[in-house]
């Protein structure tokens, strides 16, 4: 999905719903909406992104933006699907390459799904580029996916990979994430089935073995996926692991949003008690901070845990932008804004951005905060483990540690970005007839200490995927290398 500059050149039939299920009669998606609704939508749609989306034009021209936008709305013939319409505009988020920006479906719709057989039912993986089953329910883990309904594995990873959006081009990154979401995604591309052929080379390698298997419905699919044979967790937010005879620690971080100030306060003190009991463990020289499926959440957090590990000061930001003056189309707000949520944004944004020309308002240089080192500073060497899942506040954290020489990183491109990418609040509006959710933040941050290429994530100082030695084995292969290839060494 990176053929920017040739529009004339794609195949719109490529991202059309294609429908061909039969579950129709089931299938909320299969939902009837009138042209007359569909560019309503569409034109709601175009007007938001336009007015207050602040990465709009960082990938895609004004000219080439406003080229597939009207190529799309050219489409809006005749009655179309919900389904061929989420796709329509899916497509286009994806072309503007941020990870914050996301269309989700009405949440009356999905609550209709978690009963109705129509998913795609084995958690899958993406492997040394072979989909692998993950998880031990039809078939054994390892199982590799050669097709599904006659759909080669990587033509199906190729076109769910526009519902995956990352920081810059990173298509083999949208295919993991599009892996790790395969059911959901898998329905929402080519629509509900009661059963799937699959063609398989099983693990003691019979290759294009033919099976049918059974849909499942939501629930299901995300029962199973919870039990995945092989994958980072994150049901635990923080630990820390001390393995003082090894003399290295490993500190776990799978989130840093937390839903209440208490929770804040009881992760900023977790933080503050680690790098205290660390610094009395001098023996403790290596500390691995593993951020793996962290997808992000506050700033503040990514800025707390890189003040005890850096020996200068360094700001929040090199710059952060802003469209807005205020949130424009109100009415189109998804339910849950309330008058004095839309006041507090508004007054946030009236205090905090100045402007320096006509649509474009800079966040005030009084409030760009510079951090100082911490008195328990950690003074060992310094790991951050990524994958494709860490997004966001994550993502800068690990751009902070690499780009300023504090750290190296190990595993894999992260899906945020590594130079800059969106923040502060997010908004989400709602399209007034698909009722389609639009969500995005308001402001783009240019990171401090960002990488010079703007159009990738956060490159591995030592790039160390997985492979199906470790999957089959169920050994974490980054933290390995660490310990064997760097520490002992």
């Amino acid at each position: 999905m990176r053929r920017l500059l040739s529009i004339a050149a794609f195949s719109y039939l490529s991202i059309i719903f294609l429908g061909c299920n039969s579950e129709k009669e089931t299938d909320p998606l299969q939902k009837k909406i009138g042209e007359k609704q569909l560019k309503e939508d569409f034109t709601v749609f175009r007007r938001i992104l336009d007015a207050a989306h602040p990465s709009l034009n960082v990938y895609l021209n004004e000219a080439q933006s406003e080229k597939i936008l009207d190529s799309l709305y050219g489409t809006l013939n005749g009655n179309l699907t919900l389904g061929e319409f989420y796709n329509k505009i899916f497509f286009f988020i994806n072309e503007i390459k941020d990870a914050h920006s996301f269309i989700s479906l009405p949440a009356d719709v999905i609550d209709t799904l978690y009963n109705r057989a129509l998913f795609f039912p084995l958690p899958v993986i993406l492997i040394d580029n072979k989909l692998l089953v993950n998880a031990d329910h039809d078939f054994p883990h390892g199982t590799e996916i050669i097709s599904v309904n006659n759909i080669p594995a990587e033509e199906i990873l190729k076109s769910l990979s526009v519902y995956n959006p990352v920081d810059g081009t990173q298509e083999h990154t949208q295919k993991v994430l599009a892996a790790t979401d395969f059911g959901f995604q898998f329905y929402a591309r080519y629509g509900g089935y009661k059963e799937f052929s699959v063609s398989l080379k099983d693990t003691v390698g019979n290759i294009n073995r033919l099976e049918i298997v059974k849909s499942v419905n939501l629930d299901e699919l995300y029962k199973r996926e919870a039990n995945r044979y092989y994958l980072d967790q994150t049901d635990v937010p923080y630990s820390l692991d001390i393995n003082e005879s090894s003399g290295y620690a490993i500190l776990r971080l799978s989130t840093f949003e937390f839903s209440s100030k208490n929770q804040r306060n009881a992760f900023k003190s977790f933080i503050s008690n680690s790098f205290e009991l660390l610094r009395k463990k001098p023996e403790c020289n290596n500390l691995l901070i593993d951020i793996r499926e962290n997808d992000g959440g506050y700033l503040y957090e990514s800025f707390l845990v890189f003040s005890y590990l850096t020996n200068k000061p360094f700001n929040e930001y090199k710059a952060v932008y802003t469209k807005l003056k205020k949130l424009p189309y109100v009415s189109y707000l998804s339910d849950s804004y309330g008058s004095a949520e839309i006041e507090e944004i508004n007054d946030n944004i009236k205090n905090e951005f100045v402007k320096i020309a006509p649509f474009k308002y800079a966040y005030a240089d009084s409030l760009n905060e510079e951090w100082l080192p911490s008195e328990n500073r950690y003074t060992g060497n310094v790991f951050v483990i990524t994958n494709a899942g860490v997004m966001s506040s994550a993502s800068y954290l690990a751009a902070l540690v690499k780009n300023s020489g504090t750290g190296k990183v190990v595993g894999t491109e992260t899906g945020g970005g590594g130079q800059s990418g969106n923040g502060f609040t997010n908004i989400e509006y709602k399209l007034p007839n698909s009722r389609i959710k639009l969500r995005f933040s308001y402001a783009r941050l240019h990171y401090t200490n960002g990488a010079a290429l703007k159009a990738s994530g956060v490159l591995p100082d030592f790039y160390v995927p997985d492979t199906d030695s470790s999957f089959f084995h169920n050994e974490d292969r980054q933290i390995i290398f660490i310990k064997d290839s760097i520490i002992r060494k």
